[in-house]
């Protein structure tokens, strides 16, 4: 209900938000759910709500590493039923990640925040 509320992208935004967090809290078991949601239309992060969260999670160095940890050793999933993907596409994981090191290196004391990922 919650989801459906905040209409989207701030819905997206939201679930990402509550996903990524869970993943600094218990690394295990969220690869499916996580990857599956990033498949959506319209779900992958804007830099803003990077920045936002990464900055909050920058302030216990240890949350913001073991998120990158996982999401780095995940094996990419393939896209869910009905849902088209491009030949050749790199998965969204690969692309939030990507997107994750981009807003990561703009953080305040980023050359030493970069340094433990």
């Amino acid at each position: 209900q919650e989801f459906d509320s905040k209409g989207n992208p701030e819905g997206f935004a939201w679930l990402l938000t509550i996903l990524l967090e869970q993943i600094c809290r218990d690394p295990a078991n969220h690869s499916p759910d996580l990857q599956q949601l990033l498949f959506l239309p319209g779900a992958a992060p804007s830099p803003a709500v990077l920045k936002s969260l990464l900055a909050s999670l920058a302030e216990e160095r240890g949350r913001l590493v073991t998120l990158w940890v996982c999401l780095v050793l995940w094996a990419p999933q393939p896209p869910p039923d009905g849902i088209p993907w491009p030949p050749n596409s790199p998965p969204p994981v690969h692309s939030l990640l990507r997107s994750m090191l981009v807003t990561m290196s703009q953080l305040p004391d980023a050359s030493s925040l970069c340094r433990t990922c």
